[in-house]
């Protein structure tokens, strides 16, 4: 079962949230910058494009966070976008090829 939230949805149901995995220490970090900045990703009819690289490199440079720490930064947060990209490209596809919902009498 997939333990990701629906991200098409305001609220996550408190099963997802219970059965969510752990971060391994240190990594609740790049989870909460990659929340932060996700709501910067531009959208249209339904694409969902990555975080813009600009927005990314505009964070650190607010935040002060530089060499190793900015790799590892840009490291964690393309991989979770790349994921998420490909998992909401996958609901969509998902959601095209479901047979229409019929109105119940």
């Amino acid at each position: 079962r997939d333990a990701a939230c629906d991200w098409s949805s305001d609220v996550c149901s408190s099963d997802l949230i219970l059965n969510s995995p752990e971060l391994w220490p240190g990594l609740n970090f790049y989870f909460e910058v990659f929340n932060l900045l996700t709501g910067s990703r531009p959208s249209s009819d339904g694409f969902v494009a990555r975080i813009p690289y600009p927005t990314i490199s505009l964070y650190c440079k607010d935040y002060g966070i530089e060499g190793e720490q900015r790799e590892d930064l840009l490291h964690h947060l393309t991989a979770m976008d790349i994921c998420f990209v490909a998992h909401t490209f996958a609901e969509m596809e998902k959601k095209a090829k479901a047979p229409p919902k019929t109105a119940k009498k």
